[in-house]
């Protein structure tokens, strides 16, 4: 830049100069031109007749006059010759005044491509003085780049002398993820305490001593970083599910400490990995199992909660089955039956693709609460049965009776048809608007179907 501004300077007063000096030449010129065009003719004067007004003229009166006439003529002419001269001399000024513009014109126009030039100039030197810059800045980092290279080197031998167990980490990480995972089957509902049942003392050490491994690990920061960071989210979040199984082994009081390690770990999985679906609907679920006992309500921020989990789990996977289950029971919590009722039934549509965990239980829930959310719209005037609507339902009720026998869960079945048509649950309404079809649900007798055409209750 240094080099540009004196130029542009130089060349802008060099131009100021000459247009100046064109100014004050036209102006000169225009002057002189307008002086000379409005000096004074010669004047013509006229002799009056010495005879009085009236009287006869005399011979040498005539010839006065005649004298007279011949000389006013010779000064017309005169007069005529030098307004002609003037003309010729006004034209011959506005010519030279054109001719000045016209150079004037041409010169500021050269001006204007030569400053045009100089600038294209400038903006050359400035644009290779920044290439120059930049080429020395990537000299230096490439040199700065090697010198770290070769100081990484020599600590990573340094390492490699005095901290020999530090070699060869992604190894380890992956003993450790295909231990954990050879214990803890995720196919299971790791938010019940059955899973952790299951395991034996040894099985239950050996994920202890593997949580050791990954506490020392992170203590280092190396079980998260680079490549490692999927590996050890996994990692996290079957520890978390670990931990909220065995939290939950005494139903009447759960373990919070138990529970709020779950929440630590599955939080630091997703923190590690932010697109995992799977992780995102597993903290979601602790979240909502996350209370005192068994049975206990969930409060209105943990709802909110899970919904961001469940609602992110979806926009990354639509069809994961834990998230479409767990929303659904959200959304209905938080007064939107109508939703949960368009989540329970992309759930079930998925039922052939379902996980195993995901069958028996959980497919005769879905379809019982699809029923319970379908009920809530039901009229309790026993006059107006609205009986397609009603129709759904019961036919809800029946496959969820089928899939209890198909899993030999009929009494998981039977047990959640009598607790959601209890006083105050929203099948109760069965029991004025079909009871019949209610107690043969109860008997297992599924072959009856609701006519929607009939009276509630006949």
């Amino acid at each position: 830049m240094l080099k540009v501004w004196p130029t542009r300077v130089l060349i802008s007063a060099v131009a100021a100069y000459f247009i100046f000096c064109g100014t004050v030449g036209v102006l000169v010129h225009a002057k002189a031109a307008l002086g000379k065009s409005l000096a004074p003719l010669p004047a013509v004067t006229v002799v009056p007749p010495n005879a009085p007004p009236g009287a006869p003229a005399t011979a040498d009166q005539m010839r006065q006059q005649s004298a007279d006439l011949s000389l006013q003529e010779q000064k017309l002419t005169l007069w005529q010759k030098a307004l002609e001269d003037r003309a010729k001399d006004v034209d011959q000024r506005s010519s030279d005044l054109e001719k000045l513009i016209s150079d004037m014109t041409i010169g500021t126009s050269f001006y204007m491509v030569l400053l045009g030039l100089f600038a294209a100039f400038s903006l050359k030197d400035a644009r290779d003085q920044a290439a120059g810059a930049l080429k020395d800045i990537r000299e230096r980092a490439a040199e700065q780049t090697k010198e770290l290279k070769e100081d990484f080197s020599e600590f990573q031998k340094q390492v490699e002398e005095r901290i020999p167990n530090l070699i060869g980490m992604q190894k380890a990480l992956d003993g450790i993820l295909y231990r954990i995972t050879q214990e803890i089957d995720l196919t299971e509902i790791w938010t019940s305490p059955e899973p952790f049942k299951k395991l034996s003392l040894e099985q239950r050490e050996r994920i202890l001593l593997a949580e050791l491994t990954v506490a020392s690990f992170d203590y280092f920061r190396v079980a998260s970083v680079g490549s490692r960071n999927s590996k050890a989210s996994e990692i996290f979040a079957n520890l978390a599910t670990f931990y909220s199984a065995r939290g939950r082994a005494n139903k009447n009081e759960y373990d919070q400490g138990d529970l709020q390690r779950a929440l630590i770990y599955i939080d630091r999985a997703c923190d590690m990995d932010t697109e995992s679906y799977s992780h995102l609907a597993l903290r979601a679920a602790l979240i909502l199992t996350c209370v005192r006992r068994d049975g206990d309500p969930v409060t209105r921020e943990n709802l909110d909660k899970a919904a961001m989990d469940l609602n992110r789990s979806l926009e990354i996977e639509p069809n994961y089955a834990a998230a479409l289950y767990n929303l659904a029971w959200v959304v209905d919590e938080q007064g939107n039956p109508g939703r949960a009722v368009d989540l329970l039934t992309k759930f079930i549509n998925e039922r052939e693709k379902l996980p195993l965990a995901f069958r028996g239980q959980r497919l005769i829930a879905a379809y019982i609460n699809r029923a319970c959310a379908k009920a809530k719209g039901l009229a309790r005037d026993p006059a107006d049965p609205q009986g397609k609507r009603l129709a759904e339902i019961l036919e809800d009720c029946r496959a969820a009776r089928e899939e209890g026998r198909e899993s030999s869960e009929t009494l998981y079945f039977t047990r959640s048809i009598e607790s959601n048509s209890a006083e105050g649950q929203e099948l109760h309404l069965l029991e004025s608007l079909a009871p019949k079809d209610l107690r043969a649900l109860l008997n297992g007798d599924c072959s009856a179907r609701a006519d929607p055409t009939r009276s509630a209750g006949e």
